[in-house]
């Protein structure tokens, strides 16, 4: 029996796999697993996103982003997504899937299976977006670099 721990790291890995899912891939779940909400919303909101310094590695909120807050009721459990981007569609069915999940812990292991293909496409995206990054590395090749705070404002740069 998986502890506690183990518990709360596949539930994370859930959310932000339905937190990244389009709402074509994951419209047919509720389905498949007999999950019907008795109440769902959705609603847009706007979220501080916090970032770390690169250099002193404090955070900092470097924008606010739009977001869509779901809610979705199964059996008397509640679900909730909160996900960046306009997709309330895809959040409302997270938000579905998750209450389901809360109101049958039996369902965890098969939704997560049904996400395999999600979770591919986003370790693969991921995988593009570091090449990308490495791709643009610049080599100084002993030369000097001043790092600095990026909440330092006490000169101009």
């Amino acid at each position: 029996m998986p502890d506690q721990a183990t518990k709360l790291a596949e539930k994370a890995t859930l959310h932000e796999l339905l937190a990244y899912a389009a709402a074509d891939d994951i419209r047919d779940l509720p389905d498949r697993f007999g999950i019907t909400a008795t109440r769902r919303s959705a609603r847009r909101v706007r979220i501080m996103l916090r970032m770390r310094d690169g250099v002193s590695g404090q955070p900092f909120n470097m924008t606010e982003a739009l977001a869509i807050e779901a809610y979705a009721e199964v059996g008397g459990h509640q679900g909730c997504q909160l996900r960046l981007g306009e997709d309330d569609e895809a959040a409302v069915i997270g938000a579905t899937l998750l209450a389901g999940i809360e109101a049958d812990p039996t369902l965890l292991p098969k939704v997560r299976a049904a996400l395999a293909g999600v979770e591919a496409a986003r370790e693969r995206k991921v995988a593009q977006e570091r090449a990308a990054v490495r791709a643009t590395e610049i080599n100084f090749e002993g030369g000097e670099v001043e790092a600095y705070d990026a909440n330092d404002y006490s000169t101009d740069r």
